[in-house]
């Protein structure tokens, strides 16, 4: 026996059926098909839906069933209300926008997406899970609060960061300190007061907290509209130069202590040589070509023992319709040290410029750079 819903259902799709061949043998032109279509495809859908009908007899109870007043659907616990459907669909949209704009977009709303889906599922899963709400509310948060906290932190962290980062930089260099001071002797302040004022009420605590992010990350959203101020880059030091620059000043003049140094470039009155290693000592073995590995960045450490300032230039090649690269300390004073930190391409043959590490502009003395 059918259903009162089951009935109605079945009619719909018979109903549809009909309205699709009569429409389609009354109507010429091209909205015939169009016409047809559409009514087919309603065909199609209420004899879905009349099918799921049939099969759970409209969720009807069976009276003689014993204890059905409290088993049936009509007794459990109505869901509530869920955002994820809302967040699933902006997730969707997202993916539509980031398929013909950028990757990263793709990929963060397919991250909303799945996370959408997956919050939906369990939510859907706990609310049925008894008739004590309670429970149900506790399961969920067994579940899922290992996954959200931690990820919901670190977002929180991220958009502070953000935030403090975009109004620093929109802000003037000298004003950049003081307001640098200021908010961070307000944070100092308000962990103070919560410190010595352990009454607070936990609500109190995280109101206050959440206006003072909110309030950092509309300023750095709105900082970040206005756009940051206007930061000079910093010159390069001139390479084929033995004059000092603007570039100079600031540039690395020694490696770490934990760098590795491939080897050790000495200039003296009377020479110019490379030692293997970082060891300038009695019984060391000066070369005046140096072996470098293709395609690995190694670290030479420039020692001036003369009287005057001096800078070590790498000739690295020019190959093809490229540039040649060249790179270079800063300028180094009398007695001083510098870093350099090179990387060889390719081999000496292929370059139509020499491979060679000199003084500034000066070709000679040079030592020769070898590339196996």
């Amino acid at each position: 026996m059918l259903t009162t819903g089951s009935k109605l259902l079945i009619g719909a799709t018979v109903v549809s059926v009909i309205s699709a061949i009569l429409f389609g043998i009354t109507v010429d032109g091209p909205g015939a098909t169009v016409g047809v279509i559409g009514l087919l495809s309603a065909a199609v859908a209420f004899g879905l839906i009349a099918g799921i009908n049939v099969y759970v007899r409209d969720s009807n109870a069976p009276a003689m069933e014993p204890g059905v007043e409290h088993t049936c659907a009509a007794a459990r616990q109505p869901s509530g209300a869920s955002g994820w459907p809302a967040v699933a669909a902006v997730g969707v949209a997202g993916l539509a926008i980031g398929a013909v704009s950028r990757p990263v977009v793709f990929l963060v709303a397919l991250v909303v997406v799945l996370a959408a889906i997956v919050e939906w599922m369990v939510q859907a899963w706990s609310e049925r899970a008894s008739d004590d709400t309670g429970y149900n509310a506790t399961i969920r948060g067994r579940l899922l609060h290992p996954l959200e906290f931690p990820v919901l932190a670190t977002l929180g962290l991220g958009a502070l960061i953000y935030g403090f980062s975009r109004i620093m930089l929109s802000a003037s260099k000298d004003a950049g300190r003081w307001l640098f001071i200021a908010i961070g002797a307000l944070f100092l302040a308000g962990a103070v007061v919560v410190a010595i004022y352990r009454g607070a009420g936990k609500r109190t605590i995280a109101g206050v907290s959440a206006l003072a992010a909110f309030a950092v990350v509309g300023v750095g959203v709105a900082s970040a509209v206005q756009g940051q101020r206007d930061i000079e880059a910093h010159p390069a030091p001139s390479c084929l130069s033995n004059e000092e620059g603007e570039g100079d000043h600031g540039a690395p003049k020694a490696p770490s202590d934990t760098a590795g140094v491939y080897a050790t470039i000495v200039l003296t009155d009377s020479d110019f040589y490379a030692v293997l290693g970082n060891w300038n000592g009695p019984d060391k073995i000066a070369y005046h070509q140096l072996s470098v590995p293709r395609n690995a960045r190694v670290s030479l450490v420039f020692l001036n023992q003369t009287s005057e300032p001096a800078r070590l230039t790498a000739r690295l090649g020019k190959f093809g319709d490229a540039a040649e690269s060249v790179e270079c300390t800063a300028m180094v004073e009398a007695d001083g040290e510098g870093y350099l930190s090179i990387k060889a391409v390719n081999v000496p043959l292929a370059s139509t410029e020499p491979m060679q590490l000199q003084l500034g502009g000066e070709e000679a003395p040079a030592i020769e750079i070898q590339v196996p």
